[in-house]
């Protein structure tokens, strides 16, 4: 594979409450996905801030069962950052990680017949499969910085800019 690594992915499905396995069948999501190219497992998550609750996940890393994970169900911006560091704690790249979030695509209890739901989930789940194939880890990289800057250009915006940096020290 040109020297990449075969994806392993993890779906993981968040859902405490039910919400979305009122709206579609999670059993059948699982089935028609645990068998897809490229997929290590499926999990059902019943909450991640419990203690223990992403232990499976944090193990799944560690083995190397997982190389890349799918998170499907709502996550808060708190919810994301804390899964990524704690999943980078544990060898995770957090570029590596693919949101899923069929309740912002309309996939709902009250959006409709349940069989035609579940479909519209697995098309928004075949998706997110397509693009975590294609995940590669990134690193940071550190730009040395200079205490020397140019401005180009005694107009107002050059002038606000000057002013701006003289006040920065």
């Amino acid at each position: 594979m040109n020297g990449k690594v075969k994806p392993r992915i993890g779906f993981l499905f968040h859902d405490p409450g039910g919400r979305l396995a009122r709206a579609v069948d999670v059993g059948a999501l699982a089935a028609k996905f645990s068998k897809a190219k490229d997929v290590a497992g499926w999990e059902v998550l019943a909450d991640l801030s419990s203690p223990g609750g992403m232990d499976s996940v944090r193990e799944g890393v560690q083995t190397g069962r997982f190389n890349r994970l799918i998170w499907v169900g709502r996550f808060s911006g708190e919810q994301k950052k804390r899964a990524e560091s704690d999943l980078a704690a544990a060898g995770l790249n957090r570029y590596l990680h693919e949101w899923c979030d069929p309740e912002e695509q309309g996939v709902r209890a009250e959006g409709g017949p349940r069989d035609i739901l579940t479909q519209k989930a697995a098309v928004f789940l075949q998706m997110a499969l397509a693009r975590a194939r294609l995940l590669e880890p990134l690193e940071p990289v550190t730009i040395p910085g200079a205490d020397a800057v140019l401005i180009v250009g005694a107009g107002t915006a050059g002038l606000h800019t000057a002013a701006a940096l003289v006040d920065l020290g």
